[in-house]
């Protein structure tokens, strides 16, 4: 079980792939698209993609499920109108709604065209959707020492998605995907980010294989200037309804 709202108080300090993904997925915020829209922003954590977007919008909803993520998101972006609630349920959303946004959240939808189905239903003709999402390959140094069995979610390929949002209803208006090699202290270091943002279980940080991995990883992935590396495939895509 994931544990974003535990995690919330240090999410920040641990999110740095999350934030390249922000500002990366903040490029394609087309003023001519989004200028006095409504959107709703889901999984909107503690605001960091947020943020960005607010300027571009005449009303934004963020949505988290995780109460504490939505203390902080009130905290740090008080412009925005936040609220509780599951973001595949389609909470926030009505026929008012130009936009929907996610930064790092829609690669753990647990069932991608039932959930884009239920957005494109709960939204008006002509309304859009732009996410930026983890695809697979993500991770695939850690994932071959681990097991694919031991990640919390499936990745899907850049293509699965791409079916996923035309089966759903949607038409793609924009896609790309790119690779990015991630520097980290140590193996440890790594772990201690994905744990630190959330995104793996206690578990995931104890048992007696651990010490194994980490000298396994820093072993076969280690860098010449210092620390490892880990490969993250990044995902933008923006639909039309």
């Amino acid at each position: 079980m994931m544990r974003f709202d535990e995690c919330a108080h240090r999410y920040a300090e641990h999110a740095m792939v999350q934030r390249q993904m922000a500002d990366w997925l903040a490029e394609w915020l087309d003023p001519a698209i989004c200028a006095n829209g409504n959107a709703v922003e889901f999984g909107a954590g503690e605001g960091m993609f947020t943020r960005r977007a607010l300027p571009c919008f005449s009303h934004l909803r963020a949505v988290d499920m995780a109460p504490r993520m939505v203390e902080l998101g009130r905290e740090h972006v008080p412009q925005a109108t936040w609220m509780q609630g599951d973001a595949w349920n389609g909470t926030g959303l009505d026929s008012s709604v130009s936009m929907v946004l996610s930064s790092s959240l829609m690669q753990w939808n647990p069932d991608p065209v039932n959930v884009l189905r239920l957005w494109h239903d709960q939204l008006p003709k002509g309304a859009r959707m732009l996410h930026g999402i983890y695809v697979d390959p993500t991770l695939p140094e850690l994932r071959n020492l681990q097991g694919d069995g031991s990640m919390p979610l499936t990745w899907l390929t850049p293509n699965q998605w791409t079916a996923a949002f035309k089966d759903a209803g949607w038409t793609l208006e924009r896609f790309e995907s790119e690779t990015r090699c991630i520097i980290y202290p140590s193996a440890l270091g790594l772990l201690r980010s994905l744990h630190g943002v959330g995104a793996v279980s206690r578990d995931a940080m104890s048992g007696v294989n651990l010490r194994k991995l980490i000298r396994e990883y820093d072993r076969l992935h280690a860098v010449e200037s210092g620390g490892v590396y880990a490969n993250w495939t990044f995902c933008r895509i923006q639909a039309m309804a």
